[in-house]
């Protein structure tokens, strides 16, 4: 039914999934697929993409304050971010962080704990172990990737006298790529057709 799209896998593919699902549970003999259904009643199928319109989209960086051991014996992650700069509902919905060193990495894949900034028992911004291909020390940066869906509006504010993060976009012009503030940028939009 939707051969090119179901090929790029993700929603597409999950969609094209629902679509030939058998709507009836009646077996492969008198099997009627979802499409089916809606097309007999008459009924047209309209989804909006929501998040999923910035799959494989946005990267959010936080700086490493500290790295230190739990009284338990965990590896904690110290960043300079806290849960309201990486959406506290959705957080356990990102990729594990990629390490970007400021040196040359050393030691081998660590699992550890990642802790905001705010110095309070809730501030924690993994409750999974987050896997990283070695472990970070001060000043290296984590890279979560695509957040655009779930950080691309932050909830944070200047309530905590702390400076909040800065957004940007980064869009292709020309043959190199370009960076703006937030505030800034103006995609180029298509033309408008009569």
């Amino acid at each position: 039914m939707l051969p090119d799209l179901a090929r790029r896998g993700g929603g597409a593919a999950e969609l094209e999934e629902f679509l030939t699902a058998d709507a009836t549970h009646r077996g492969p003999a008198r099997r009627r697929s979802v499409a089916d259904v809606l097309a007999d009643l008459g009924l047209q199928l309209h989804c909006e993409p929501g998040r999923s319109a910035y799959d494989q989209c946005g990267l959010t960086l936080a700086r490493v304050c500290f790295v230190k051991r739990s009284p338990g014996g965990a590896w904690l992650v110290g960043l300079d971010a806290n849960r309201s700069s990486l959406a506290i509902p959705d957080r356990e919905l990102f990729l594990d962080p990629v390490v970007l060193p400021a040196a040359a990495g050393t030691g081998g894949a660590v699992g550890v704990h990642l802790v905001g900034n705010l110095c309070h028992p809730a501030d924690i911004l993994s409750r999974h172990l987050v896997r990283l291909e070695a472990m970070p020390v001060a000043g290296d940066v984590l890279a979560f990737p695509n957040t655009a869906a779930y950080v691309m509006d932050f909830t944070e504010s200047s309530t905590l006298l702390q400076r909040t993060a800065a957004k940007v976009a980064v869009a292709r012009r020309g043959d190199r790529w370009r960076w703006w503030r937030d505030e800034d940028y103006e995609p180029a939009l298509p033309e408008a057709r009569p």
